[in-house]
């Protein structure tokens, strides 16, 4: 149904029916993730996995389950979450349109939700323990932080959307928010510099396409950066955007916290598809940041924004993704380098991967494709400095670090 929602908006043929769905492909990243993540907890915890070792366990597991609780209503469509607001402009572009059919669908298909997902919501919070003896547990700390980083950003979105008439108390959501995941990074960061490995695997999208996330130093590092700058730069829009009297901000609000989730995915992923999945997301977050103003000068910044960053990742970053798969036969981020141990991997080869890796990373602004960024600068004030100094840029010269050093390694 979730992937139902996205291919509908698109299909509608018109730009706020694309918006919807990709906002709503977003969301649904963020949501399936701490699902899986707070269930992966209980696997862990408890070696349970059908619904009645679900039982109880919002009473012993408080933190994790409450976690997967937002995650539910979020993927229902509840008011309050991000969920709701996607489902909400979704249908808000099928009533433009008058497919009104279609209207009914995602009713519809938000009811079954109701009901699947209700009825685990049951037994955690409203049914006892299957077995009485269980004992208070959490999930271990290295899930429930990660988890927590996807979980905040729903409710960042869903804050600001409540209080967008009230524009007081959506800054106050902003900064809040941007306060709780600086904080989360500093755990994060102290756990790594006292020799831990924070790691989670959320599963397999295919067969050896594992989505997983792990903190290792330079990673830990960009994460503190991007989310501890997200405040300054909070405290910065909230003055540029009253000042400016500029429209749409509780949109601009709203993107601002998801490319901040794509962000931080980017820091924390464990291999190269887990990256890319991200990466992309941190670009179709800030597409609509980029086009803020809206007048022709933005939207095409924005589109030269968006196809430049979309060609370059589909074009050279993806192929280079792919054959690093097929040479190393794993995409996970080794110390020393992944290639190092990788068959027919000639100096040629390792050169040619390299430059799809560099200019892959369009991101990174290397010449001769950095025409993207000085185009983007019609964007508001506050966005650009997101581009060049909290997430994009700085995400792209990351990228190019990870690669060089858990990718080809010193020796190569």
């Amino acid at each position: 149904a979730q992937v139902g929602y996205m291919l509908l908006g698109i299909s509608i043929g018109t730009a706020a029916g694309g918006a919807a769905g990709l906002f709503h492909l977003v969301n649904h990243a963020l949501i399936k993730g701490a699902l899986f993540m707070a269930l992966a907890g209980v696997v862990l915890t408890y070696q349970g996995t059908s619904l009645n070792d679900l039982k109880g366990l919002g009473r012993t597991s408080p933190w994790t389950m409450t976690a997967f609780a937002i995650g539910a209503v979020s993927l229902i469509g509840v008011p309050l979450t991000a969920g709701f607001q996607s489902k909400y402009a979704l249908v808000n572009a099928l009533f433009e349109h008058g497919w009104w059919w279609a209207v009914a669908v995602v009713m519809f298909s938000s009811l079954l939700a109701v009901v699947y997902m209700g009825r685990m919501l049951e037994a955690v919070f409203f049914r006892a323990p299957s077995n009485p003896n269980k004992r208070r547990q959490e999930a271990p700390f290295v899930i429930l932080i990660p988890l927590w980083i996807l979980v905040l950003p729903i409710l960042i979105c869903g804050g600001i959307w409540l209080a967008g008439r009230i524009p007081d108390i959506r800054e106050g959501v902003t900064l809040v928010g941007a306060a709780g995941l600086f904080i989360v990074a500093i755990v994060i960061a102290m756990k790594v510099s006292a020799g831990e490995t924070p790691e989670l695997s959320l599963g397999e999208a295919v067969p050896g396409l594992e989505f997983a996330f792990k903190a290792e130093p330079l990673g830990a590092l960009f994460a503190l950066v991007a989310s501890g700058l997200w405040i300054v730069n909070s405290f910065y829009s909230i003055g540029y955007m009253r000042g400016n009297r500029e429209r749409n901000q509780t949109r601009f609000y709203m993107c601002f916290a998801v490319a901040l989730f794509g962000a931080m995915g980017v820091a924390l992923s464990a291999n190269l598809f887990t990256l890319f999945v991200f990466y992309e997301i941190l670009t179709l977050s800030t597409y609509p940041l980029v086009a803020h103003k809206g007048d022709a000068n933005a939207q095409r910044g924005a589109r030269s924004y968006l196809m430049t960053l979309l060609g370059t990742s589909i074009g050279f970053l993806l192929v280079a993704v792919s054959w690093t798969g097929a040479l190393a036969g794993s995409l996970d981020f080794v110390p020393g380098g992944l290639l190092q141990q990788a068959e027919g991997l000639t100096p040629v080869v390792a050169s040619a991967l390299l430059l799809l890796f560099a200019f892959g990373v369009g991101k990174a602004a290397l010449m001769p494709i950095h025409f993207w960024l000085p185009n983007a600068m019609v964007a508001p004030t506050p966005v650009s400095a997101l581009l060049h100094a909290v997430a994009v840029v700085k995400a792209g010269v990351f990228t190019i670090l990870k690669v060089a050093i858990y990718v080809f390694g010193e020796e190569i």
